[in-house]
């Protein structure tokens, strides 16, 4: 997410990165995200997607089942998430995050 040097296998996702047919992913609905630069050496948790209303980000896939790997948490303060598959089937209502805690969850 963010800016700078992306690791092999990895997309860069930022605030304004609108869903489309052509990418197949991307923020949508109308929802808006905004990117906060943590700073630090890891390009994978320097930087997180957050917003103060709930947003939808959307990945087009075929049917099947998937194993997808959310980071959850941020260095800077803490939060609160709520993840829905399918914009609608719920899978994690209202986990609570403290600051400085990154929690690796797989979903299936």
């Amino acid at each position: 997410m963010g800016c700078g040097k992306v690791p092999k296998g990895y997309l860069q996702i930022g605030s304004g990165f609108i869903f489309s047919e052509k990418t197949g992913y991307g923020i949508d609905l109308g929802s808006k995200a905004k990117i906060i630069d943590c700073g630090g050496q890891d390009p994978i948790k320097h930087s997180f997607m957050t917003s103060d209303k709930p947003f939808f980000f959307s990945v087009n896939l075929p049917e099947g089942n998937y194993k997808v790997t959310l980071t959850i948490g941020n260095s800077k303060e803490a939060g609160e998430l709520t993840v829905k598959a399918e914009s609608r089937r719920l899978v994690l209502k209202k986990m609570l995050q403290m600051r400085a805690n990154l929690l690796p969850k797989h979903l299936l």
